[in-house]
Formats: structure tokens, C-alpha cells, sequence
């Protein structure tokens, strides 16, 4: 990424700083020579940087984590780059999050929705977002429906669920077709029973036929998708950025929230990389599936 870093990227930086640091000074009480050495070094290194830009005149080219003196020194000056970084992250999360939600990959952040446990987590911060949660439930399970049948690990329940649209359309014909005929609603139900039992029995089985409807789905509820989202005005961005000003309003929430965020932009992918000609995840996801 050239030019100016992103209120993001800056983010990243930092918070990827104070982890390091954190898991060096981890690694080095292994018990491992190799493993302690190198996060060792790690720190010293961490730490002298930090002492020259804090301008400390104590003559060293380095601190040499061997030595006792040093290596203290390097401990306490690789703690405080740390915590600066830190603050630093904390403060720039605070002053930015809508631009930094707003720079997120969709599909990062659709990978992260699929996760129910982290949509259920995130849909208590922002409730008001409970319709659109279901409408982007629906199209996620639409989509792995899609995935399922491209590789062929359907189990039966999903092939019955596959054939079922067909089998209904089927059942409201022929109780339409006995209640105009002047039948009762028994007759009518057994009618619209026998219907659909037929229809699935004698259902094309082929993957092409499964295929086929999968991708009607999918289309079904991406359709139901946008439009919700055109009509209500929300969508994946304002979801999770709702949920995660809701967030942080505790001090348990503000470490969350910045721990979703980071770990969906520490890979360096950012909404900028996605082409112009769409706006959410579903339709790029529509296309790889057709």
C-alpha cells in the first residue's frame, strides 16, 4: 500500500506493535534456549528503539539481552513502546471508528457474520438491525446451500429442502383445485399431501437440478436482501458499526471492538481493493456461485 496510511492502517500498526511485544516477552520465558533467545532479542530490540526516540544518551549501538543491566533497561523501554502504541490505538480507534469501519473488506467482514456466535454477540449491540440480521442470515445459509451442492454434500434434509418450493407450488394447486370443486378441507389437505409427496418422488435428482435450485434461492434472498437494505437504509457497514459504538461504552467492550477490527484488517485488505460496480458482499458472492 503506497501513499499516506489509512486511519486503519495506522490502527493495525500500532495494535500489531504492542502484541508482538506482548508475545515476546511470552516467548521469552519458554523454557526453549532457541525460543527465549529470539524473543529476547526481539524485545531488546523493541526496546532500544524506543530508548533513542526518547533521546536517552546511554552511549549503547544496542542493548545486548545477555547482559543484565541491558536487558532491564530493554524490558522497561520495550513496555513503554508497547503502552504508547497502545494509547496511541486506542486513541485513533475512538476519533475514527466510522472511517475505520468504512475501510473494511465486505467480504472480511462477511466472513466474520457467518460466525453465528459473533452475529448474536454483535445483533446485542445494535438491535434495531434485527430485520435486516435475518434477511443476511437468510442469504448466508442460501449461500451455503449453494456451496454445499457445487461440491456435492448435500445431506438428504437439504435435497428435500432443494425440491420443496416445487412440491409446495404443486400442494396449492390441487387443494385450490378441490376446494373449487366443492371438496372439504380433509379432502383437500389429502389431496395437496399426495401432491407433494408425488412431486418429490419423482423430482429430478441430478446435481444440475440441485445446482439449479440452490442458485434460486440464493437469488430469492438476495433479492429480499437489497431490498430491505434500499428500503430500511441499512447494511453490513452500518451494522457492525453500530454494534461496535454500542461497544464501546464499556471498558470490556472498547478491547472487543478493537480486537474485531483488527483482526479484519490486519490481513491489509481494505474496501478500496473492491471493484466499483458493487456495494455488497452478496453480489460478488452471487457471481463466484453462479
Amino acid at each position: 500500500m503506497t501513499g499516506t496510511p489509512s486511519e486503519l492502517d495506522t490502527f493495525v500498526g500500532e495494535t500489531k506493535t504492542y502484541e508482538e511485544v506482548a508475545k515476546a516477552f511470552d516467548d521469552a520465558k519458554d523454557s526453549d534456549p532457541e525460543i527465549h533467545d529470539k524473543a529476547k532479542k526481539k524485545v531488546a530490540g523493541v526496546g532500544y528503539e524506543e530508548s533513542v526516540r526518547e533521546g536517552v544518551p546511554h552511549g549503547l549501538a544496542s542493548f545486548d539481552f545477555r547482559d543484565n543491566h541491558q536487558w532491564q533497561l530493554a524490558e522497561h523501554y520495550a513496555q513503554l513502546a508497547a503502552g504508547k502504541a497502545r494509547q496511541r490505538a486506542a486513541r485513533n480507534f475512538r476519533a475514527n471508528l466510522e472511517n475505520m469501519v468504512g475501510d473494511l473488506h465486505p467480504e472480511r467482514l462477511e466472513g466474520m457474520l457467518s460466525d453465528q456466535k459473533q452475529m448474536v454477540q454483535l445483533l446485542s449491540h445494535a438491535p434495531s438491525y434485527q430485520g435486516w440480521v435475518e434477511k443476511y442470515a437468510a442469504y448466508l445459509g442460501a449461500k451455503e446451500l449453494v456451496e454445499k451442492t457445487a461440491k456435492g454434500r448435500l445431506s438428504e434434509e437439504e435435497r428435500d429442502q432443494l425440491v420443496a418450493p416445487v412440491a409446495n407450488v404443486a400442494a396449492e394447486q390441487q387443494r385450490k383445485i378441490h376446494k373449487e370443486e366443492g371438496y372439504d378441507s380433509d379432502l383437500q389437505n389429502t389431496a395437496a399431501g399426495l401432491a407433494a409427496t408425488a412431486v418429490k418422488l419423482g423430482a429430478d435428482r441430478s446435481k444440475e437440478a440441485y445446482q439449479q435450485a440452490a442458485l434460486s434461492i440464493l437469488e430469492e434472498a438476495r433479492g429480499k436482501l437489497v431490498k430491505y437494505e434500499d428500503e430500511k437504509k441499512k447494511d453490513i457497514y452500518g451494522f457492525f458499526g453500530s454494534a461496535l459504538k454500542d461497544m464501546m461504552k464499556t471498558r470490556e467492550g472498547r478491547e472487543q471492538a478493537r480486537q474485531f477490527v483488527y483482526e479484519l484488517a490486519k490481513d491489509g485488505k481494505r474496501a478500496s481493493d473492491v471493484e466499483a460496480s458493487y456495494k455488497l458482499p452478496v453480489q460478488s458472492s452471487l457471481r463466484a456461485a453462479a
